[in-house]
């Protein structure tokens, strides 16, 4: 047979002997090559979960509500101040937190947070401005009040300029 006979290129089957091993009956058959490579990857892949699952720390402390909204405040509040340094002014109270990532038209305005999910108890964080025109920036807490004890204020952030500073509470 030479290479340039298009047979060459084909499939061709092994000539049968009689005895042969149980690796040259697998070639012998396309769609048995394929069910043996398929089973092998399957184990390989189950041995290689039941090794990490051997190996890897399990994770059972969930982070503290609390602590998740302090971190996320100062991520909003430091946004809001980078928006305050470069428009001359608060996000307007209509649009929001939501300004500092959706483009609400104004001219060279850039994408300040990538995101904003609610707070760790389900409830949006709260933005207005006082009557100072400094923004505030807050979570409701677990209560999901507003303007009780258990509201909360982020971080005080001395270097961020027309910021409210957090109540403090009583």
């Amino acid at each position: 047979m030479k290479a340039t006979d298009p047979s060459f290129l084909a499939f061709q089957p092994a000539a049968k002997t009689g005895s042969e091993p149980w690796i040259g009956a697998l070639f012998k058959s396309p769609g048995a090559v394929v069910a043996g490579v398929g089973l092998f990857v399957m184990m390989l892949a189950g041995a290689m979960l039941a090794s990490r699952s051997m190996t890897m720390p399990s994770v059972s402390k969930k982070a503290d509500p609390t602590t998740v909204a302090l971190e996320e405040l100062a991520v909003l509040r430091t946004a809001l101040a980078e928006f305050k340094a470069e428009q001359n002014h608060f996000p307007a109270v209509e649009g929001g937190l939501m300004t500092l990532s959706i483009d609400p038209g104004i001219e060279g305005w850039r994408q300040y947070v990538t995101w904003i999910r609610p707070d760790p108890w389900k409830q949006p964080y709260v933005y207005h401005l006082d009557d100072d025109q400094k923004a505030v920036v807050f979570s409701s807490g677990p209560d999901t009040l507003v303007g009780t004890s258990d509201d909360i204020y982020p971080p005080h952030m001395p270097d961020l300029p027309n910021m409210r500073a957090p109540i403090e509470k009583p």
